[in-house]
């Protein structure tokens, strides 16, 4: 059955350097993987990477790159899959479009908060955390229905028990 619907992928490494993620979305090998799990496009936001990939442009897959826009709300939004560097915000901006993640962990980088809260909220089965070198495989296996809702916090509860806190409720 054909279908023109499109189901793209959008990778964003956000302000940083991650060239060993924007090599691994690049290759061949990764590109064969997305046409056979049934996605045609790709959007990937390269930051600071010095490797740029090559556009493909094909009647089975096409690809966009960029390094910077004022925001990426709207490629998440048209995006089936979503795979991301870890940051915090970039993250939970995914995360709360109710996207299947896969958060990429950068190594590279020293004092990574990024691993204890990708695995966190892996843990929690909001997303699927892995390493470059395991891409491939994790979507491979990847089933979007084996993870859960991400339902956002209320900042306001802070506030309101700092005020009761502080005795400024009855003000």
């Amino acid at each position: 059955m054909e279908t023109n619907e499109e189901r793209s992928i959008f990778v964003t490494v956000g302000t940083t350097r991650f060239d060993e993620l924007v090599k691994a979305v690049a290759s061949e090998q990764f590109i064969k993987l997305a046409i056979s799990k049934g996605y045609n496009k790709m959007v990937v936001q390269a930051g600071k990477s010095t490797f740029i990939p090559e556009v493909v442009n094909n009647t089975q897959f096409h690809t966009e790159v960029y390094q910077y826009k004022d925001t990426l709300k709207h490629d998440m939004q048209e995006a089936s899959l979503i795979i991301s560097h870890g940051g915090a915000g970039t993250t939970l901006e995914a995360l709360t479009l109710d996207k299947p993640l896969i958060v990429v962990i950068n190594d590279q980088l020293a004092g990574n908060h990024q691993t204890e809260l990708a695995y966190q909220l892996q843990q929690d089965q909001h997303l699927i955390a892995t390493h470059f070198g395991d891409l491939l495989e994790t979507v491979r296996r990847l089933d979007p229905s084996n993870l859960k809702s991400y339902q956002p916090g209320n900042p306001k509860l802070f506030g309101e028990f700092l005020d009761r806190m502080m005795g400024f409720d009855n003000v």
